[in-house]
């Protein structure tokens, strides 16, 4: 049951919906005791985000799973994630991972999660990578641009 739970992609989706909420509103909030529960509520996704890679793991196996490039990018954001799960779950006193929380930020990345939902994501990169590749261009014959005249501003309107 749980199994198949976890291997539903439209259940994944809602908790990646969902994670993107809290991080989104856990950044607005300004009392302690609410802050607590989004952050609560945020190591709770990221273990069942663990639960799910290990799902995952022993249904297609370890090569299977590392396979898919989506994988790859859920494994290395939980990896990042668990350094703030850790903190929440012990005590800093007991296990010291106090220079481990700058990491804390990237777990905004888990949003990223969200894009391999999106039908035909792959023709839309490259896409956008063309387009970037174009803009480049672009962007610097601006920059040539805006220096010539910058250089013959100056030298008419210097006195």
């Amino acid at each position: 049951m749980i199994k198949k739970l976890f291997l539903n992609n439209k259940f994944i989706l809602g908790l990646i919906l969902i994670n993107a909420l809290i991080l989104f509103i856990g950044g607005y909030l300004t009392l302690d005791n609410h802050k607590l529960i989004f952050l609560f509520a945020d190591n709770l996704l990221t273990a069942l985000f663990i639960l799910e890679l290990v799902i995952k793991m022993r249904e297609f196996g370890v090569k299977g799973y590392f396979s898919s490039n989506w994988n790859r990018l859920d494994f290395i954001l939980i990896v990042i994630s668990v350094p703030a799960l850790i903190s929440f779950v012990l005590s800093v006193d007991i296990f010291d991972v106090s220079f481990l929380l700058v990491f804390r930020i990237l777990r905004v990345f888990k949003a990223f999660r969200f894009f391999k939902f999106i039908p035909n994501i792959g023709q839309l990169v490259a896409g956008v990578q063309r387009a970037l590749k174009a803009s480049v261009f672009i962007l610097l014959g601006f920059v040539i641009y805006i220096f010539i005249i910058g250089i013959l501003s100056f030298y008419l309107f210097q006195n």
